[in-house]
């Protein structure tokens, strides 16, 4: 069974003082505007960019590349800068459990802890940039007396363990770098890119020309083909004059640069793109799935994040005000196409300063239980208003 994210650990991040978020193959972050959502997907970039270059100022932490959040008192709970902020992840599968976080402001540190298939834990305090110290913790695996080494950010053995333990001691900084953050700023603004090797970066800062280049990638192409296909009526393909690479949408007749299109299917195919290349096991986190996209196309949207989770095995975290996406991933749980504990909807909503989550629960026929507060409402209160307004013309 492969390791994957399985739950997100928030204190202290922007309008969340403390948030717990439990991960399915596909979660949905749900609720009005300024609630917390895309918070809990910038919190995650926080960790990536973290974990990928810990060696800059607090301040620099914030710098998402596509969004830069500000310095730490910008970004901390209530801009209170003596408060300590904390991130963290749960990783594992049916044998592997262990946490991994780290906070900041006026104590930095970073912590481990793991449960299986050993126990050890170690914490060690840092400044920002980051230099190792190097702690020490005693535990056993297999029956053999070991020393765990921690340095803030990575993990050694001693003496040198059996193969399976190397492989394993440093999952979490591979499954923190195989998370890939879409925020809404997203989509291809030039009709040329420099052609890249046809790999998904795992650094946070990945540029278009990163993604145009993926779709060099025959199996990639042809996966993000059948997702525009099925979801725009069109297949999006690359043309490569080397040493550049163009993406285009192949139609009956002609062929566009895909800057002449809709943004709505030039941001998918960047998405999807992401989609189709992100490794086995990966978590992908997308702002809002749904920009600019036909009520129609956001509801064949559940179909691709289908065949991601559960052919591809993928995990998706996504937030969205689509009530058509919401209930084409309901019907297929009503279709029997997925499983209820797949889909995890989380519904959040902010009273004063503080940001909150609740996991809602669904069963077997994709119903919700005690149905998803503010959600349809408008659109039904709405459609009332109109009804009495007609009944209003002579």
């Amino acid at each position: 069974m492969k390791i994957v994210l399985k739950r997100i650990l928030i204190e202290n991040f922007k309008s969340i003082s403390h948030q717990q978020i439990s991960l399915a193959p596909i979660t949905v972050l749900i609720g009005p505007n300024r609630s917390g959502k895309s918070s809990i997907l910038q919190a995650l970039g926080v960790l990536k960019g973290f974990v990928e270059n810990a060696k800059r100022p607090i301040d620099a932490l914030f710098d998402l590349y596509s969004v830069n959040l500000g310095s730490y008192k910008d970004v901390v709970y209530k801009h209170n800068d003596e408060l300590l902020m904390k991130i963290g992840v749960d990783i594992g599968n049916e044998d592997v459990d262990l946490n991994f976080s780290f906070q900041l402001g006026s104590q930095s540190s970073t912590s481990i802890s793991w449960k299986k298939p050993f126990k050890v834990e170690a914490e060690s305090l840092i400044t920002l940039p980051w230099s190792p110290k190097p702690e020490e913790a005693s535990f056993k695996y297999d029956d053999e007396d070991l020393t765990f080494v921690w340095n803030g950010l990575d993990a050694a053995v001693k003496p040198e363990p059996k193969p399976e333990l190397s492989e394993l001691i440093n999952i979490h900084k591979k499954e923190i770098q195989n998370m890939h953050i879409l925020l809404s700023n997203r989509g291809f603004m030039r009709p040329i890119y420099q052609r890249k090797k046809a790999q998904l970066p795992i650094t946070l800062s990945v540029t278009e020309d990163e993604i145009a280049s993926l779709l060099e990638d025959a199996d990639f192409e042809t996966r993000v083909q059948a997702w525009t296909q099925d979801v725009f009526g069109v297949r999006v393909e690359a043309k490569t004059v080397p040493p550049n690479v163009s993406l285009i949408s192949r139609l009956r007749y002609f062929a566009p640069n895909i800057v002449n299109e809709g943004f709505g299917l030039n941001q998918a195919t960047y998405m999807f793109s992401v989609l189709a290349a992100a490794k086995e096991g990966s978590l992908i986190g997308i702002e809002e799935p749904e920009i600019s996209l036909h009520p129609r196309a956001q509801s064949k949207l559940a179909s691709v994040f289908l065949d991601v989770a559960e052919t591809m095995n993928k995990c998706i975290l996504i937030t969205t005000h689509s009530e058509h996406l919401l209930i084409a991933l309901l019907t297929l749980i009503a279709n029997g196409r997925l499983a209820p504990d797949r889909l995890a909807i989380w519904s959040m909503e902010r009273k004063g300063y503080t940001s909150k989550a609740t996991q809602l629960e669904i069963n077997e026929k994709g119903q919700v239980e005690g149905g998803i507060t503010d959600f349809f409402e408008h659109e039904l209160s709405a459609s009332i208003e109109y009804i009495k307004a007609l009944a209003k013309v002579k």
